[in-house]
C-alpha cells in the first residue's frame, strides 16, 4: 500500500469521524444510527497505520495489489451497510402505512 493511499485514508476516516460527530451535536443524527460511521472510520484508520496486514490478507486472497483488496472491502462494507438500511426503511415504510390505517380509521369513527 502506498504512502499516498495511506495518508488518504486517514484524512478522509478523520473528516468522516468529525462530520458524524457533528452531525451527532446538531442533533441530526442518531447516536445509535452514527456507530456505523465512527466504527468505519476507525476501521480505515488501522487499516491505514498497519497496512502490513492489508497486504498479508490482499496476497493470501489473491488480490494483485493491496490497493485493489482495499477498494473491494470498502464496497463490500458499504453494500452490506445498504441492505441494513433498507430494511429500515422496509419496516419504518410498513409502520407508517399501518399507522396511517389506524388514523383514518379512527377520524372515520369520530365522523360517525
Amino acid at each position: 500500500m502506498t504512502l499516498l493511499l495511506q495518508v488518504m485514508l486517514i484524512v478522509c476516516s478523520i473528516l468522516n469521524f468529525l462530520y458524524t460527530i457533528y452531525q451527532i451535536r446538531k442533533s441530526k443524527l442518531n447516536i445509535n444510527d452514527s456507530i456505523f460511521s465512527i466504527c468505519f472510520s476507525i476501521l480505515l484508520v488501522l487499516m491505514s497505520l498497519f497496512p502490513q496486514v492489508i497486504v498479508w490478507l490482499s496476497e493470501k486472497l489473491g488480490f494483485y495489489s493491496a490497493s485493489n483488496f482495499v477498494l473491494v472491502f470498502i464496497v463490500f462494507i458499504l453494500i452490506v451497510q445498504i441492505l441494513k438500511l433498507q430494511t429500515k426503511v422496509s419496516m419504518l415504510s410498513e409502520k407508517l402505512k399501518a399507522l396511517n390505517h389506524y388514523i383514518a380509521i379512527e377520524k372515520h369513527d369520530e365522523n360517525k
